[in-house]
């Protein structure tokens, strides 16, 4: 599992609640942050994706399902495309969710902006309580990982241009203020094989707002996926 900017592992673990209790899920802490506040921010995207593919495979984590939210849904193409070349450790399919592709670097310059602006965009994406970000200590605590993460999209330019030789599976939300319906569904162009879109009421964080819906729609994909223990 790969957050969205700004994200950490605390706002995914609802997740485990509603699949398999079987499952595995390993969620991604970004550098900068949280036990990570006191290690440099990831150089690119590429970098970033470079680190998340090494502790997986280091992990244990044998062929993993690839669930990419937002900012994580570029590097979750990323991953794959890394674990891909090992059988033992290639994905057999990716969740990209609210994100569309991305050819060439994004282009906008939200990272560049000030902290007002920051601000603003963060409580329009609706998950943090308005004035939460207000004082000068909590902006001071929050804003640079979600402001060099913003950086790592807007100056992300892909490794490959070429689909993906795995199904991709993209969920989306029908009010999400950032991505439309239609720009997630542009996702089809990253794989030569099976491609689904499902949508959810809600905006960018329409997981949480739909955990059942989610947790029922991403248990069929790991059902559909899963291999029996080794003996």
């Amino acid at each position: 599992m790969l957050p969205h900017a700004g994200g950490s592992p605390g706002q995914y673990r609802f997740l485990r609640d509603h699949v398999p209790a079987t499952t595995r899920m390993a969620i991604a802490r970004y550098p900068g942050r949280e036990k990570r506040l006191g290690e440099p921010f990831a150089p690119s995207l590429g970098h970033l994706a470079d680190e998340v593919a090494t502790a997986s495979s280091a992990s244990g984590l044998r062929r993993p399902v690839i669930l990419g939210h937002s900012m994580g849904g570029l590097l979750a193409v990323e991953v794959a495309r890394r674990l891909l070349p090992d059988p033992d450790l290639a994905p057999p399919a990716v969740v990209i969710s609210g994100r569309g592709p991305a050819t060439t670097a994004d282009g906008t310059q939200i990272h560049t902006r000030g902290d007002d602006e920051l601000v603003a965009r963060i409580y329009a994406l609706g998950a943090t309580p308005v004035g939460l970000l207000d004082p000068p200590d909590a902006r001071a605590l929050f804003l640079p990982p979600v402001r060099d993460d913003y950086r790592l999209v807007e100056t992300y330019v892909p490794t490959s241009t070429e689909p993906l030789p795995i199904p991709v599976h993209c969920f989306a939300g029908d009010d999400d203020p950032t991505v439309a319906v239609d720009e997630v569904a542009a996702c089809a162009e990253l794989t030569t094989e099976r491609f689904d879109l499902t949508v959810f009421p809600g905006g960018h964080f329409f997981l949480s707002e739909n955990p059942v819906a989610v947790g029922t729609a991403l248990s069929r994909i790991l059902a559909h996926y899963q291999e029996p223990d080794p003996e």
